[in-house]
């Protein structure tokens, strides 16, 4: 199989993992407790933010990572990211990697965002890999499509716990210099 093939395969695994409707049972015959699952205010905050513009720290960031891609794992050669990559579904993509056969979509968050853009950053994230893999579909590209979240600070307990429910990788403590 081909990597985008293999990903696919293990994406269509995890999400039968975690339809397992007697987790609770299990987690309860190994004493355990569940995660917090409430999220409900972090979502309720992430969709009242307003964009506010782009502010100086996140054009330093974006620009840091799109010139090293090495610092968020992502091995491309004799090229750079692209920023503000346009989607078809209207968005733009902070950072852009065409790393080959796989494609990688950034979103970029510096030190002042707060939980809620921070939670807004994680589901911006799960909304470009969902887009990219149309895209992908459309021109019958044998792609593997990614998406990540790059923060200069670092995430709450609860926003790790929503970035795994989400299957978001947060690359976090990125130093700009």
């Amino acid at each position: 199989m081909s990597p985008a093939q293999w990903r696919r395969m293990t994406e269509q695994v995890m999400q039968q993992i975690y339809a397992y409707p007697k987790w609770l049972e299990v987690l309860k015959d190994l004493n355990l407790r569940p995660v917090q699952t409430n999220f409900d205010d972090l979502l309720i905050g992430a969709s009242n933010m307003q964009g506010g513009g782009e502010g100086e720290a996140h054009k330093l960031l974006k620009e840091y990572v799109r010139s090293h891609p090495s610092v968020i794992g992502v091995a491309v050669r004799n090229t750079l990211g692209r920023t503000e990559e346009p989607l078809p579904s209207g968005d733009r993509v902070d950072v852009f990697f065409d790393a080959g056969k796989e494609w990688v979509a950034v979103e970029v968050k510096s030190r002042l965002s707060d939980e809620a853009d921070l939670t807004r950053g994680l589901y911006q994230c799960v909304k470009y890999r969902a887009v990219l893999r149309g895209v992908v579909a459309a021109r019958q590209l044998d792609f593997d499509v990614r998406s990540l979240l790059a923060i200069e600070g670092r995430l709450t307990d609860r926003l790790r716990v929503l970035a795994i429910v989400l299957g978001v990788r947060v690359v976090e403590s990125i130093q700009v210099s």
